[in-house]
Formats: C-alpha cells, sequence, structure tokens
C-alpha cells in the first residue's frame, strides 16, 4: 500500500474483492508479501498402524462428530498431520452488519447442481 505504516492493517484486492490484512511486524513499505486464504488446521491426526498413504482415515472429533481424512502421500505409519475444515470464502454483501442473514450458492458444481447455503454474519464482518 502506498501509505503503509508499521503495525496498521491494509486493504489488499482479494479473489472476491478488496480484504483487510495485518502485514507481520518484518513488513516494510515496498516490499511484497503473500498471504494464503485459508482457515487454520482443526487438529492433528496421527496415522493408524497399517495405513497406506493415501487411505481415507475416519475419527471422531472431541464433540462426537465423525471426521474423515486421506493420509498424504508421503506418510507413514506413526507420522501426524494436520486436517483443515472444508471452507468456502463468502463475501459480505454491501450493507450487510452482525446478525444480518444471508444466502449464497457454491458455484463449483455445474448450476444446476449448485448448492444453497446460509449463514447469520457475525461481529466484526465489514462489507467487502
Amino acid at each position: 500500500a502506498e501509505n503503509f505504516k508499521a503495525g496498521e492493517s491494509i486493504t489488499v484486492q482479494g479473489p472476491l474483492g478488496p480484504i483487510t490484512v495485518e502485514p507481520p511486524p518484518e513488513a516494510e513499505a515496498g516490499k511484497s508479501l503473500r498471504y494464503q486464504l485459508a482457515p487454520r488446521p482443526d487438529f492433528k491426526v496421527q496415522v493408524p498402524p497399517n495405513t497406506q498413504p493415501g487411505t481415507e482415515v475416519r475419527f471422531a472429533r472431541e464433540d462426537g462428530v465423525e471426521i474423515s481424512a486421506v493420509v498424504p502421500k508421503s506418510l507413514q505409519d506413526g507420522d501426524t498431520f494436520e486436517v483443515t475444515p472444508p471452507v468456502l470464502m463468502v463475501r459480505t454483501p454491501d450493507g450487510g452488519v452482525a446478525g444480518m442473514q444471508i444466502a449464497f450458492r457454491s458455484y463449483n458444481e455445474p448450476e444446476e447442481a449448485a448448492e444453497w447455503f446460509g449463514l447469520t454474519l457475525p461481529e466484526g464482518c465489514q462489507p467487502g
């Protein structure tokens, strides 16, 4: 950003429009940064005995919900890997405020198979 000041957030162009990000402490004016827009991993899983890479493993979260994940190709018995929840990035509509309910469709599938979702905008979200 042209008016960058250390310790302040900046607005950059994201895949769905402008987003506000917090630069790391070592950021400097004129320096390029890359951000991965992804959720943090939920937990780590240990590869069960006699499980081949590429195999789907199932396990229960602490709340009892069953989750499945594929063992990465480079891992073997006893290794651990992080499991990241599936996500769908949604742009907060103009005029959107906390508590507002919105509906949206997934576009990764053919239009006739696209699935509709709904959510309530959480505290702290801003349009864009």
